[in-house]
């Protein structure tokens, strides 16, 4: 019985490899299989991949990204696709936190998904010159139930979403682990920089360990100011800065020094006023720490209220 539940488990494990089905429908066009990897982390770039493969093109084991527990797997077969005798041609594109920020995540995919194709349809058009037969028509494949505006606009260009095309058709799975391992290789140099972090065990996405650092330690750099959680922290660290800052100044009116020395007659816990205040936009120069004392000594808007952020941010991981 252990034996059976064993053998079950394994080939649950092991996901069956794709066919060419889909590609094969599609001819004599050529199929761009594009996905992208990224959207729902706290963390890290947006990353898309797109490929179109060869009519002899082989690999076994290729399937959706997700479906690859193993990352050395998806590491093997993503050295086995861009291969430079695969005769695979791809692309990749990652766009950083900041325009994650500036178009919001699903601009921001839609655009890595345009940038990898056309990049894609490059190199098809320059293999093309000096051919008999020309430049062969297109069909991009998106996995997901929307197509990136744009993207099928070129002459010769058509485009079609499909639900969870990463799991059926092969230039799209193929595509979803270029994106998957691009991004993850991303995360474990990025955990070099920022250790507290761990980005090389979650990538990023809104683990409860990962919820723990960020409230241990606010959000560092690279992660998203535009996702709810973490922007409502980064508000509250930037009204504390503010508060600060409005508190110096306020000292530093005629008159004020001798009321500031009778409060801190009164009380010998309260603190001297900050030498230099930054502004309000400046307030990732401090130091962690000092942002971290200054909400917890005026309870702003997380105080009392720590376990409900924790569960806030746990909730936008999962969605």
């Amino acid at each position: 019985k252990l034996a059976a539940v064993a053998k079950k488990a394994s080939t649950k494990a092991a996901p069956q490899s794709l066919g060419v089905a889909y590609e094969t429908s599609r001819a004599p066009s050529i199929v761009i299989g594009v996905d992208e990897a990224g959207r729902g982390p706290l963390a890290g770039p947006v990353t898309a991949g797109a490929c179109a493969l060869p009519a002899t093109f082989s690999i076994d084991g290729i399937t959706d990204s997700k479906q690859i527990k193993d990352e050395a797997e998806r590491e093997r077969l993503y050295e086995q696709i861009t291969a430079p005798g695969s005769g695979v041609i791809w692309a990749v594109v990652s766009l950083d936190h900041t325009l994650i920020d500036e178009l919001n995540i699903l601009e921001a995919t839609m655009e890595a998904m345009r940038r990898a194709v056309s990049d894609v349809r490059g190199q098809l058009a320059k293999a093309a010159k000096g051919k008999p037969s020309g430049e062969k028509s297109v069909v991009v494949a998106v996995d997901g139930n929307r197509v990136p505006k744009g993207i099928d606009q070129a002459p010769g260009v058509t485009a079609e979403a499909i639900v969870k095309g990463d799991s059926k058709i092969l230039s799209i799975a193929a595509a979803s682990i270029l994106a998957k391992v691009t991004r993850d290789r991303a995360m474990h140099k990025f955990a070099l920089v920022y250790p507290a972090y761990d980005f090389d065990i979650h990538k990023g996405y809104g683990t409860a360990k990962h919820v723990a650092a960020i409230f241990k330690h606010g959000p560092c750099p690279i992660h998203r100011r535009s996702f709810r959680p973490v922007k409502d922290m980064v508000a509250g660290m930037e009204d504390a800065d503010a508060d600060a800052e409005t508190e110096s100044k306020q000292r530093k009116r005629p008159g004020a020094a001798a009321k500031a020395g009778s409060v801190q007659a009164s009380s010998k816990k309260a603190r001297p006023p900050d030498e230099g205040s930054a502004s309000t936009g400046d307030f990732e120069s401090r130091t962690v720490a000092q942002l971290k004392e200054r909400l917890k000594e005026r309870e702003l808007k997380f105080g009392g209220k720590k376990q409900e952020l924790i569960d806030r941010l746990r909730s936008a991981g999962k969605n």
